[in-house]
């Protein structure tokens, strides 16, 4: 019998590293096994950015317009699969997110407050808002995750 899949109740989601250039920001975010049983993580997270959006003479926090892609299998060792991750009580995977930060066509970039985060194998019901600043706006119709690594993965 195989690990159980990790439910998004079992784990924490952080942000670590950041890094970018040309155009091209990229954010690292650590998963840890909160649970005291075994886990495993496998395949891309679900991740819906969010932020403030403008409605009427206001704002709301909304789902941005840009959509979330499978990270490019041309972008490195990020965007190569991941395999199964099995997570002990404790223990960490991680995930990235790309994006870019630069303006075309003079449409305004949003910054991101924060994701919609679900597991890979979690139900639809089964997610967690996770709040974080994002520290350069998010530009274009797309952002890219990757697939759950091990932790010794950086970007």
């Amino acid at each position: 019998m195989g690990v159980a899949s990790c439910g998004t109740s079992q784990v924490s989601v952080t942000p670590s590293t950041a890094n970018g250039a040309a155009g091209k920001q990229v954010q690292r975010f650590v998963v840890t096994d909160t649970s005291n049983v075994k886990c495993q993580m496998q395949t891309n997270p679900f991740v819906s950015l969010f932020g403030p959006q403008q409605q009427g003479n206001g704002t709301v926090e909304a789902n941005l317009t840009a959509a979330p892609q499978l990270m490019p299998y041309s972008f490195g060792d990020l965007g190569g699969p991941g395999g199964p991750q099995d997570l002990s009580p404790g223990q960490s995977a991680v995930f990235f997110i790309m994006w870019s930060d630069v303006a075309t066509g003079g449409v305004a970039c949003p910054t991101a407050d924060g994701f919609d985060f679900r597991t890979p194998q979690a139900a639809s019901g089964d997610q967690r808002l996770i709040y974080f600043k994002f520290g350069a706006p998010i530009c274009g119709s797309a952002y890219y995750v990757s697939q759950m690594l091990p932790p010794s993965f950086t970007s």
